[in-house]
């Protein structure tokens, strides 16, 4: 873990982390990750986030990892904005999906199919809203 802070303070933290790479990953045999960063909603725009991404990027370098992978929550402009600017390029999308499929009605044709989904708000993603 890593952490900024000002005196006594605390700015922000970040969770990093590197694995072994996968024997075809193109950029050598540790890649880094990003598990989370998070500055103080008063501290952003002061460069705390730039710092601990500085300090994660030294310190993933040391491991030996050449990349660091970064998830962001959809819909989280902001920090897609703040990585790009950093660098970051996108690489691989991630997608989630409940385990247990929400309720369905399936009406099937001869030359196609009508899905209904009965949306519940138990279904509905819990950062967007939609389903």
């Amino acid at each position: 873990m890593l952490v900024a802070r000002d005196s006594d303070r605390l700015l922000g933290y970040a969770m990093i982390r590197a694995t072994d790479a996968a024997g075809s990953w193109q950029w050598g045999d540790q890649v880094g990750t990003l598990e989370t960063l998070v500055v103080a909603g008063s501290e952003r725009g002061t460069g705390a986030g730039r710092e601990l991404l500085d300090a994660a990027r030294e310190r993933m370098a040391e491991w030996g990892a050449q990349v660091m992978t970064i998830s962001v929550i959809a819909g989280n402009e902001r920090a897609e904005r703040f990585y790009r600017r950093e660098g970051a390029s996108d690489y691989l999308h991630t997608l989630i999906l409940p385990v247990r499929q929400p309720l369905s009605l399936c009406q099937c044709a001869d030359l196609g199919a009508t899905v209904e989904h009965a949306l519940q708000p138990e279904h509905l993603s819990p950062w967007t809203g939609k389903a």
